[in-house]
């Protein structure tokens, strides 16, 4: 028997790959689900074809569904992998079904209220022998677990600086759009010299030089999972940033002066505004790149005392940076159905692989490492 796993969304920008991922495993049985049950029958349709030997079924699930958990134990699933965002516009009644059911849940949240709250889940998850993951993305996953790999490296780490610039080309759905929004101009803490400060989204404005061809691109402050629990889960740890980024000049500075509306109050919440500005970034899909890349930047003493400072950074070309975000998951259902992972309770999805299973499963597409290591004066 195979283990049964269900990606809602999953004919969608990310749960798409995860399906195809997944279903090209033998141990695994992939259940494409989502509000549209005939997209989700076409897609299934469309890995059994491409992957011989694959078993993958349709489901028609609504996630907001009030017999959302009864539908999960129909559908035989043993892990859910809830890939439908934004999820700064959701509660956790999938997780809530989930426990119910008896059944596994991941999702890919990037909300920092959202990942950093599934802990209030643990003692009923725990009761019900079920782990629930939260935040099974680039952040806290990868980047927690870049910084896991590094820190022996340093016998104090004090800074960790993220960035995040994707290609142009890269693919993105609405509620990827809504969540980048739903920052834009508003204020959220992070720990910086050893104090909580009050920053603005998408303000910070600032270029950073990324390697070969990627060149400077803009980055700006956006909120993330990582700001409030790296300082706890790092000792010492003084600062902690994380900064995105759009390849298109023009369009960043226009999203960095959109930031100034809503610091103004000249606009409630770009979010809800987001199906409007997609179509007009769609204007610009031609132009650009798929070329994007990710940077984490340690600060620290070395062994001897003196300045430490190493950044690692992966770039995607091709159009395979949008496979990055949806690895952890991947690995997460990997180990669940290899019983692999005993942990059982609700956590954000931090030391659950390491970094180099991460970039084992990237293997064969056109992703690839650059490490900057050196000493300051």
């Amino acid at each position: 028997m195979r283990y049964p796993v269900l990606v809602s969304g999953g004919y969608g920008t990310f749960g798409s790959r995860i399906c195809r991922a997944l279903a090209a495993d033998p141990a695994i049985e992939v259940i494409v689900a989502g509000r549209d049950g005939e997209a989700a029958g076409r897609y299934a349709g469309e890995l059994r074809d491409a992957i011989p030997g694959g078993e993958v079924r349709a489901l028609s699930l609504n996630m907001r569904a009030s017999d959302l958990a009864l539908k999960l134990k129909k559908s035989g699933a043993r892990v859910l992998i809830h890939a439908c965002g934004p999820f700064q516009e959701q509660d956790y009644h999938a997780a809530n079904a989930c426990i119910e059911a008896g059944v596994h849940y991941i999702d890919l949240a990037g909300s920092r209220s959202f990942v950093c709250g599934i802990g209030s889940l643990n003692a009923p998850a725990r009761r019900r022998n079920v782990l629930l993951v939260s935040g099974a993305s680039t952040v806290p996953a990868l980047s927690s677990a870049v910084a896991d790999h590094y820190m022996p490296e340093f016998s104090a780490l004090t800074s960790i600086n993220i960035g995040i610039s994707p290609g142009n080309q890269t693919p993105r759905g609405l509620a990827t759009v809504k969540a980048i929004l739903s920052h834009c101009g508003k204020p959220f803490q992070r720990f910086e010299n050893g104090v909580w400060k009050t920053v603005y989204g998408w303000q910070g404005l600032h270029r950073r030089r990324y390697p070969g061809s990627m060149g400077k691109r803009w980055l700006s402050n956006c909120d993330i999972p990582d700001l409030q629990l790296f300082p706890a889960r790092y000792p010492g740890m003084e600062t902690v940033a994380f900064y995105a980024g759009l390849e298109l000049g023009f369009l960043h500075l226009a999203t960095w002066g959109a930031s100034w509306l809503a610091r103004w109050n000249r606009v409630q919440n770009w979010a809800d505004h987001a199906a409007l500005l997609k179509r007009i970034s769609g204007w610009f899909s031609g132009m650009g790149s798929s070329l994007g890349g990710m940077h984490v930047a340690l600060d620290g003493l070395d062994y001897s005392g003196a300045p430490n400072r190493l950044t690692w950074h992966i770039i995607a070309d091709s159009g395979d940076g949008a496979q990055i975000p949806c690895v952890p998951s991947i690995l997460l259902a990997k180990k669940l159905a290899r019983d692999e992972l005993t942990q059982r309770g609700a956590y954000p999805c931090m030391g659950f692989f390491t970094l180099k299973e991460f970039i084992n499963e990237l293997s064969g597409l056109d992703i690839r490492q650059v490490i900057v290591n050196r000493n300051l004066d």
